[in-house]
């Protein structure tokens, strides 16, 4: 199978900041405006939210009551929904955004865990928007809780 949208890794970062750390982009390029080493508002990206979502609750508490800027019309800034948002994360063991940072794309994200059970990153696929049917997407998200267990298990981490 090939990946046909650009992946990415984020580190975690005590702030409401996620850094991009690695993108590999597939045989089918797409101008994702994501590059190594740059910042992105946890708020606002699929990567970022489930980073947040298993963060500890004083982080989360941090965050959630900074000012949390609009970047499209479909960015959640209210701090009530994104906790529910966080809650749906823990749940189901990925994140979905679209549109949220940049019109036109969506990501999907789930968790990379340490031995310690401590999340340490997050992987992602990232696409346009015009590219997602509703097969694409269950497809990506399976592909990317597979790889983030797969990442996991190599870290050590057996939950």
């Amino acid at each position: 199978m090939h990946i046909k949208f650009t992946t990415f890794k984020q580190k975690k970062n005590n702030s409401n900041i996620s850094k991009t750390s690695n993108k590999q982009i597939g045989p089918y390029y797409s101008d994702i405006q994501t590059q190594t080493g740059s910042n992105n508002p946890v708020h606002a990206i699929s990567s970022g939210k489930v980073l947040l979502a298993y963060s500890d609750k004083i982080t989360i508490d941090i965050i959630l009551s900074s000012e949390l800027l609009a970047y499209t019309e479909h960015t959640v800034t209210n701090p009530l929904k994104i906790r529910k948002q966080l809650e749906d994360i823990r749940a189901h063991g990925y994140s979905y955004s679209e549109e949220e940072l940049t019109e036109g794309n969506y990501s999907v994200a789930a968790p990379v865990f340490n031995y310690e059970g401590e999340i340490v990153c997050a992987i992602a696929i990232v696409g346009p928007v015009t590219r997602l049917t509703p097969n694409n997407k269950e497809r990506f998200i399976r592909l990317i809780i597979r790889s983030a267990r797969e990442a996991s298990e190599r870290l050590g981490y057996d939950g």
